[in-house]
């Protein structure tokens, strides 16, 4: 089929896989003129417990396929192709906009609560009792609460494996194909344009994941507010795109010699035995074709063969025993082959353009956003007229009207994010390539494995006044094993006849983070007072792991 004078476009489609453990979503609302107590109990608490626990806990998502072109091509196994097979003249050809997508979550949750009030004067309540309006988290005492008149409290426990691939059979251990994005001509391409831009590749892998949001407004506020965030994961984290391609390899006439062990000889030939050459790790890919092509089987670092049937005349026999022998084969070349897995276009007038794609991997233990917001005109203490307190030692400890407390600990194995990609445009041996523009740019490529990520925000805002504490307190912990890598190909014919050739501006990144974290404590207000009359404002007494304040950020 040719397309002349005319325009196809395969844009905008999607693929996804999506698995989850367990998943939740809280939200509590309270609106109201007046809110008052002298009770010391809880008023409006959100709580949610999310578990996947077990070595045999596996969640996984994969997102692969194929095509069945015409006969010039056979079976592919590109998830999204765009195939011609004729000529392209005077015509525009478009794959773009196309979406492949794998999410797998061992845990997942949001959780939202709002309050809303003219007055909240609830001072005579919780307030009064000294071990009130505290946050802690202690593992080793099995130690998880909050004490707050409002609140949110997430726990999230996770185990086994955890993996989004875009692999066509799990791991690249057992893969032989990836997903990938094809733009293939058979014929020729004249006085066109095609293009293939904006396309993603993705597959994301998390054990834990919560979104904690608690937002309170009103004229005047009295109240103790928190928001507290543990995950705990053990789990195998992976997300795998792409299998490695590799360089091309020049062949020829090679030697190597080869011995032998628990030989027969009868005649002119050897009877049993077995023959071995060793380094087998000193030929390179075309050699070690041509040997396995003789018979010859890798066992360990050495070549192995049956010696049975062997010529062999009674004094060669002699020698060999002895000195061994030489041999020589003949390796045919092998082309370079580049990454399975990007975005690829397979080319006198004519523009090909392939440009802003996206391919990403990621692998990540525990995920949160935590976020806490106050809205008032006056904003006044809430418990006892004391300092706020925070510390991380033993877990995690803090007492202040708002607090915001996130803990997260890492114990998997290791947390693996393998991608390899290929940008790049293709054509036939031979082909006559002029007067044509073939444009590889602002191609990008990542691959993250993190431990712990957070970010963490107490937000305290009043347009007359504040006298109130407020801590944000974090702690992670990660002893996992990070490993990101990304290898990435990019390519375009060189052999041109009056045509530009652009590659520019594509990127290939590859982290690894054990702990990362974004801790912001925001109090805005005409006048800020300190909660104990008499001592100074930002009252900070640091010593070690512990602090005390009217507002800290640990």
């Amino acid at each position: 089929m040719n397309l002349e004078d005319s325009g196809a476009a395969n844009d905008r489609n999607t693929l996804q896989a999506t698995a989850n453990g367990t998943n939740a979503a809280n939200a509590m609302v309270i609106d109201a003129d007046k809110l008052e107590t002298n009770s010391d109990a809880s008023i409006g608490i959100i709580s949610n417990v999310q578990t996947a626990l077990g070595d045999e806990v596996s969640v996984s998502a994969r997102a692969t396929g194929g095509a069945e072109l015409p006969e010039y091509r056979g079976t592919i196994n590109d998830v999204i192709t765009t195939g011609i097979g004729g000529d392209i003249h005077g015509a525009s050809l478009s794959t773009s906009e196309n979406k492949v997508i794998a999410q797998a979550s061992g845990n997942s949750s949001d959780n939202s609560l709002s309050v809303k009030a003219n007055t909240m004067d609830l001072n005579g309540g919780m307030g009064n009792k000294a071990d009130n309006a505290r946050i802690s988290v202690d593992l080793s005492q099995n130690v998880f609460g909050i004490q707050k008149q409002f609140g949110i409290s997430n726990a999230q426990l996770g185990a086994g494996k955890v993996t989004a691939s875009l692999l066509n059979n799990g791991d690249a251990t057992n893969a032989d194909q990836s997903a990938s994005i094809l733009t293939d001509v058979y014929g020729d391409v004249i006085h066109s344009t095609i293009t293939s831009g904006e396309n993603v590749l993705s597959a994301s892998a998390v054990s834990n994941t919560a979104t904690n949001n608690f937002a309170m407004s009103g004229n005047s506020v009295s109240a103790t507010t928190g928001a507290l965030n543990m995950q705990v994961t053990n789990a195998d984290v992976s997300s795998n795109i792409g299998l490695a391609g590799h360089d091309g390899v020049d062949g020829g006439p090679f030697d190597f010699h080869f011995q032998g062990e628990n030989l027969g000889h009868s005649g002119s030939a050897l009877t049993g035995g077995m023959l071995y050459i060793e380094n087998a790790s000193s030929f390179n890919r075309a050699e070690k074709a041509a040997l396995e092509d003789d018979g010859w089987a890798l066992n360990g670092d050495r070549y192995e063969k049956d010696a049975a049937g062997t010529p062999m005349t009674g004094q060669e026999y002699v020698n060999f025993t002895n000195n061994g022998m030489d041999g020589s084969l003949t390796a045919d070349s092998i082309p370079a082959v580049p990454s399975d897995g990007g975005v690829t276009i397979a080319v006198d007038g004519s523009t090909l353009r392939l440009d802003n794609n996206l391919v990403v991997g990621a692998a990540r233990g525990n995920v949160a956003t935590n976020g806490l917001k106050v809205d008032a005109n006056a904003l006044a203490d809430g418990f006892k007229n004391e300092d706020a307190t925070a510390k991380t030692t033993n877990g995690l400890d803090t007492q202040a009207n708002q607090t915001v407390a996130n803990f997260q600990t890492v114990e998997a194995p290791r947390l693996t994010s393998d991608v390899y990609g290929s940008f790049g445009i293709s054509t036939a041996e031979a082909a006559t390539i002029s007067g044509s523009t073939l444009l590889v740019n602002g191609n990008e490529q990542n691959s993250v494995a993190v431990g712990n990520t957070a970010t963490n925000s107490n937000d305290l805002q009043a347009a007359t006044g504040v006298m109130t504490t407020a801590t944000v307190v974090s702690r992670q912990e990660s002893g996992a094993a990070i490993n990101a890598s990304s290898t990435q190909d990019i390519f375009a014919p060189a052999a041109v006849d009056g045509s530009t050739v652009e590659m520019s501006e594509n990127k290939n990144v590859s982290l690894g983070i054990q702990n990362d974290v974004v801790n912001e404590l925001t109090v805005s207000a005409n006048t800020i007072d300190t909660v104990r009359p008499g001592k100074a404002i930002a009252n900070a007494i640091l010593s070690g792991f512990n602090e005390a304040g009217d507002h800290l950020v640990v």
